[in-house]
């Protein structure tokens, strides 16, 4: 798209063109979101908690110490799927939180998931 600055460009964003790609632009939730989204998740015990498109899995981190068995980040974008991982092993919870590479839309992971952590707009939560 071409446009020139001040210029008014209609955009349906309804319509999927077949080579369109989700692009997640994260702003990562602060510290306080993060534990109020875990508290509002009352997770229990043996339940796995899933983010996709969580940029540094600090919610999963989270999730896994308040008691879910395991945690599953998708992460689109494979320099922050790196970060994610170091964070995981920072956190000494490899093996707990899994980080995967892909679309967050492609992923199989839902089906076993009991919390599902959506931190993105609503036109991707829609999609999941």
């Amino acid at each position: 798209v071409k446009f020139t600055a001040g210029q008014e460009v209609p955009v349906d964003l309804t319509k999927d063109e077949g080579t369109d790609k989700a692009v997640v632009t994260l702003a990562p939730p602060t510290d306080d979101a993060v534990a109020e989204l875990v508290k509002a998740a009352k997770i229990a015990k043996d339940e796995v908690a899933m983010e996709p498109g969580g940029a540094d899995a600090r919610t999963l981190i989270a999730a896994v110490k308040a008691g879910a068995k395991r945690g599953v980040l998708i992460q689109p974008n494979e320099d922050k799927g790196k970060a994610a991982k170091e964070q995981v092993k920072k956190a000494e919870l490899e093996g707990k939180v899994d980080v995967q590479q892909g679309q967050p839309a492609d992923s199989k992971e839902y089906a076993e998931a009991n919390v599902v952590f959506l931190y993105l707009g609503d036109d991707l939560n829609v999609s999941l």
